[in-house]
């Protein structure tokens, strides 16, 4: 039921005739609603008694006064419809007839000379390209369009989603307002225009830009956006000179480089670019690029034909190789001379019998290796791999520690380390020697260095100082002892009198020597409490191990859990 307001609803748009409806009740039914007068002499009943007239000769029409349709209608599109019909325009001027109307739809091209710079030339050494400031990244080829635009060529652009078309109109547009010029934007969705107002936003010139024609533009917002910019004042350009001078000089490395890969080595006549281009085809044959490969001295002088020769010479030594096997399988492979005297033949005897002897002596030495290492082996059935590897095992076991009482028992109850005795030894089988080593080496280094802090420290104090908990003492020599009136103080006196109570003769003289005393202290206990965290690490490695306070203990601890941890 159509209701009538109580109050009338103002809004900032004017009021105005349903153009889309008076085109369709002309074009279909040769209707023609009545001019509608501007919005201050409007009178509704007079224009609406209008509109009964025009629409009387039609079957069952009528004007509904009291009644309302609401519904969106866009007459963007028609407007520009109406603005295009030939009948709107004398005959002599119609859009159809303008010169690059007819370039552009006709398909005779625009008639304009070549591009400002072709496809070979430079695009940073013209002096045009040096006076644009683009506003957004570029490439070559949109600069180039850029550049063609503002000295006044005309251009069709085109191609896919995602290659810088709107990018393009941005640098035009910041371009053009650098110039003084206006740019009139026209698209056919709302979306390009929006992406390239939100880049003009991004680089700060969208107060430049006013929206003339939409479905959500009315007269007063357009007068309101000229007002706020105008408001807005100049724009501030601070630091733009020091942009330029680093724009200009990354510029120039980035030319001299390009320029680099380009340019042919020495008298090769191949550039970079193409020498990283053949590497690239070798590499997918199968060459090892990466490998050591052969070093050729001076080939970078060598021409194109200096370099075909050396080709065809390497091509006849692939040819020799074919024809002999593999040099290193040779005879005479590392032999280096290239004549050979019987004059020579004494000198190659006692050479060859110096080296007969070594061998012989290296075959001994290997074998007693062996076997002192609990596995005989000849020295006819070993390789070079054998012989270095009893080499490196015999070195390892001489470098071992003291592991005496430090070797598991096997299933028979029998020591398996070297030295081992009894219980208590490390059980070198545990596969935490590999997946808990940092936990391993973090308790070693606990009890060297509780071993270090003991021995430095065990002629001054007493044995029952290593268990105090001095933390008290501490920040009361630390708080008191480097100020004049300690003696004051009777946290300071009571620290000093524990300190002297804790040594077995003097204590240090000073407040430094007693800070670092009581320092040691607190952190042996410190380190105690790290080994204690891991007693069952500890235990499980080195069964039957007790540590106690002993440093010994902890010293051939920290040596044998190190050297067994690099063993693994």
């Amino acid at each position: 039921m159509p209701t009538t307001p109580s109050h009338p609803i103002r809004t900032k748009d004017e009021i105005e005739a349903n153009l889309s409806l008076e085109t369709k009740l002309k074009q279909d039914f040769n209707v023609r609603l009545p001019e509608m007068p501007p919005e201050d002499d409007l009178d509704v009943e007079d224009y609406l008694a209008r509109v009964e007239r025009a629409v009387a000769r039609q079957d069952r029409w009528s004007v509904e006064r009291n009644a309302v349709h609401l519904n969106f209608f866009s007459f963007s599109k028609l407007l520009i419809y109406k603005d295009l019909d030939a009948e709107s325009w004398p005959e002599e001027n119609r859009p159809a007839d303008h010169p690059l109307v007819r370039q552009l739809f006709g398909g005779e091209g625009f008639a304009q000379g070549p591009p400002t710079i072709g496809d070979e030339g430079h695009i940073d050494d013209d002096r045009g390209v040096a006076g644009l400031g683009p506003v957004l990244d570029a490439d070559s080829s949109q600069t180039l369009a850029v550049l063609d635009a503002v000295n006044g060529r005309n251009l069709v652009i085109q191609g896919p989603p995602g290659t810088g078309k709107s990018q393009t109109i941005t640098n035009l547009i910041g371009e053009a307002l650098a110039r003084d010029r206006t740019v009139l934007f026209v698209a056919e969705k709302m979306a390009a225009l929006e992406v390239v107002k939100r880049r003009l936003d991004t680089v700060h010139l969208g107060d430049a830009c006013l929206e003339l024609h939409s479905h959500k533009t009315n007269k007063r917002a357009v007068l309101d956006e000229l007002k706020r910019t105008l408001a807005a004042g100049r724009p501030r350009t601070d630091g733009a000179a020091e942009d330029v001078v680093l724009l200009e000089d990354a510029r120039a490395r980035l030319n001299d480089y390009a320029r680099a890969v380009n340019t042919p080595v020495g008298r090769s006549e191949l550039s970079p670019h193409d020498l990283v281009g053949r590497l690239a085809r070798l590499e997918e044959g199968g060459l090892d690029i990466d490998g050591p490969g052969l070093r050729i001295g001076d080939s970078v002088s060598w021409s194109g034909e200096e370099f075909v020769r050396r080709r065809e010479l390497v091509r006849e030594m692939q040819e020799l190789v074919r024809s002999i096997g593999p040099p290193r399988e040779h005879a005479w492979w590392g032999c280096g001379r290239l004549q050979f005297l019987p004059t020579d033949g004494h000198s190659v005897r006692a050479a060859v019998q110096e080296v007969s002897d070594a061998l012989r002596g290296l075959a001994g030495e290997t074998e007693a290796l062996a076997g002192a290492m609990g596995r005989g082996m000849p020295f006819a059935g070993m390789t070079q791999v054998d012989v270095e590897r009893w080499i490196r095992t015999g070195r390892t076991a001489a470098g071992a520690p003291a592991l005496a009482g430090a070797a598991p028992a096997d299933r028979h109850g029998s020591s398996t380390v070297p030295g081992g005795s009894g219980s208590g030894g490390a059980n070198h089988r545990d596969p935490r020697w590999v997946t808990a080593a940092e936990r391993i080496l973090e308790v070693a280094e606990a009890a060297r260095s509780y071993a270090e802090i003991r021995v430095a420290h065990d002629a001054m104090l007493m044995p029952e100082a290593w268990d105090q908990d001095l933390l008290m003492e501490s920040h009361a020599l630390r708080d008191y002892g480097r100020k004049w009136w300690r003696f004051l103080s009777p946290r300071f006196r009571d620290a000093k009198r524990t300190v002297q109570g804790l040594c077995r003769g003097a204590a240090p003289d000073t407040a430094q020597g007693r800070i670092e005393l009581v320092d040691a202290i607190l952190e042996a206990r410190r380190r105690c409490r790290a080994i204690e965290k891991e007693s069952d690490l500890v235990a499980g490695l080195f069964p039957g191990l007790a540590l106690g306070d002993r440093v010994d203990a902890h010293r051939r601890f920290a040596e044998a859990a190190t050297w067994l941890v690099e063993l693994h």
